[in-house]
């Protein structure tokens, strides 16, 4: 499972409790190392303290992080979803995977807005994936398909993936 993985950069978009969840479950897997990780929050100090405690890099922006990074974890709160991302949708290319655990984005939403993303992958992991122990429910646009292996890789850390 771990090849689907190997040598990817993940970024994420939010550090909050759910994306501290995921990038902590990525590095304690042995899944995604630490160096790999890039991350950019709107409260600069939630940032730098999870930066301390696991070793990810911090970006200052969006932009940053998706020069940085293959695979884009949308981790934010799904109401700053289009005032974060909607500016920025032309710089996503279809060399990135998009990961989104914003609840209440359907999948169609996520790929109008982001137009040139070809692998958009909806998560929704539950509480539980604090201590590894989620359920975690995905779903793959039409187009990504193929890219089951490469979701579940990445879920399977935070619990059971359905």
């Amino acid at each position: 499972m771990a090849d689907y993985l190997s040598g990817k950069r993940v970024g994420f978009v939010g550090t909050g409790n759910m994306g501290q969840a995921f990038i902590r479950a990525l590095i304690n897997s042995n899944r995604v190392p630490a160096k790999n990780i890039f991350a950019t929050n709107r409260t600069p100090g939630k940032l730098q303290k999870l930066v301390d405690q696991v070793g990810i890099n911090p970006v200052k922006n969006v932009e940053e992080l998706l020069e940085q990074s293959e695979i884009v974890v949308l981790a934010m709160k799904p109401q700053d979803f289009y005032a974060a991302i909607e500016p920025l949708a032309s710089l996503f290319g279809p060399q990135h995977t998009v990961v989104s655990l914003l609840a209440g984005i359907p999948l169609r939403s996520l790929q109008k807005v982001m137009r040139n993303v070809k692998t958009v992958i909806r998560a929704m992991p539950n509480t539980a994936a604090t201590i590894n122990k989620a359920v975690v429910g995905y779903c793959l646009a039409e187009s990504a398909q193929e890219m089951s292996g490469l979701a579940e890789a990445l879920l399977e850390p935070l619990g059971y993936v359905v």
